[in-house]
């Protein structure tokens, strides 16, 4: 994901906030000249990010509140662009959310999203996460709304595939010791595989979906 979220960024922003941090940030696969702010709806979220990285901007909000893109803008001048990465599957109303971030940039601002790809992969592991929905090549066009889908692909296929033979195993919580046992083994041997042959199966399958929407 980081090869991905660097080149959009690199190519489109001045300014970009990183929408729903979660457990962790994608700040420091990002270039070091972008300015930077990070939003969550949970408080301790930002206050743990806050923490990491005093130097960037960063603040509660909720992306499908009708106030969110000024409270966006406060935060970070000029702001350009909205990354979300693996956050849409989180809300219930992501035609909304993809709404209120496009109209909350200046004609030429950016969404770039990273989705779970695929429903036919939806399983165990994602009601654990709280997932509402993986993402078919069909839904890019839905939750744009109509605006310019710049860029899409999916991406770590070789992955996917190992997704899927999990679906229906009855894991107990995704801090399970053999699905952190995967995660060590895939991200050492399988990923570096799966990123070479990425390209061949970019317009059909992976384990996720990256897009970049323009707002008209």
């Amino acid at each position: 994901m980081s090869e991905q979220l660097k080149t959009g960024s690199a190519a489109y922003s001045d300014a970009i906030a990183e929408v729903g941090l979660g457990h962790g940030s994608y700040r420091q696969y990002l270039p070091h000249h972008l300015r930077y702010a990070g939003t969550d709806i949970d408080h301790d979220a930002v206050a743990v990010a806050r923490q990491r990285n005093p130097a960037d901007g960063y603040f509660e909000s909720n992306i499908l509140a009708p106030n969110f893109g000024s409270v966006a803008k406060d935060q970070l001048a000029g702001l350009d662009t909205f990354m979300c990465a693996n956050v849409l599957e989180h809300v219930e109303d992501d035609e909304l959310a993809v709404r209120n971030l496009l109209s909350s940039l200046e004609p030429g601002g950016r969404l770039l999203l990273y989705l779970p790809a695929h429903q036919a992969l939806f399983g165990v592991m994602d009601e654990l996460a709280g997932h509402y929905r993986r993402y078919n090549q069909n839904d890019v066009p839905r939750i744009a709304g109509g605006e310019p889908i710049v860029q899409w692909a999916f991406v770590n296929p070789i992955t996917a595939v190992s997704w899927w033979f999990n679906r229906t195993v009855r894991y107990a919580s995704l801090n399970a010791t053999s699905i952190n046992t995967q995660i060590k083994w895939f991200d050492r041997w399988v990923l570096p595989a799966s990123r070479l042959i990425s390209p061949l199966t970019a317009k059909h399958f992976g384990l996720s979906l990256y897009c970049i929407i323009e707002h008209a």
